[in-house]
């Protein structure tokens, strides 16, 4: 069996993804228990309990906890990509900023790259990779609602009389 040292992760790393998940469930338990609220909720508990078999050891005895670890924030980055509505612009907002802090304290340089080896520098790549995916969707959808938003004031502006009126004085 693969033993590989954890090295590549900051210090801290574990103990952001940790509180990030909390917060994560946290942020679902004020919503209610929606049959979709309950998938996301089991999803995020399975991560932080494989998450937290990985941490408990200084070294990864089974190389498969640390890949469904990864494949949670595949599951999670689906939840987003396909759920999205569900979510309040506010829960996007504290989602976004967790999933960014843990894809800014697991960067990495060249030697750390090296250092790692390739098995979990793998892992770590994935594991950015679906934190960006979540970050651009995130993003892209905050930027359609204030697109909308701002496109309904326009309208309701634009039908309003007592703007048109002075539109018309304007024009004149």
């Amino acid at each position: 069996m693969d033993n590989i040292q954890i090295t590549g992760l900051k210090e801290n790393l574990d103990k952001i993804v940790l509180e990030e998940l909390k917060n994560l469930q946290q942020q679902l338990d004020v919503q209610g228990s929606a049959p979709d609220r309950t998938l996301i909720e089991n999803l995020i508990q399975e991560t932080r309990f494989l998450f937290e078999q990985v941490v408990d050891d200084s070294r990864i005895k089974n190389h498969d906890n640390l890949k469904k670890i990864v494949s949670g924030f595949l599951l999670l980055s689906e939840v987003i990509d396909v759920f999205i509505d569900l979510f309040s612009i506010e829960e996007l907002n504290q989602i976004y900023d967790s999933v960014e802090n843990i894809f800014n304290t697991s960067s990495r340089d060249i030697k750390k790259y090296f250092e790692d080896g390739f098995n979990l520098s793998n892992l770590v790549t994935q594991l950015r990779a679906y934190s960006s995916l979540i970050l651009i969707k995130i993003e892209k959808y905050i930027k359609q609602q204030k697109n909308l938003y701002l496109e309904n004031k326009l309208k309701e502006m634009a039908e309003d009389p007592e703007i048109q009126a002075e539109m018309k004085a304007i024009n004149e």
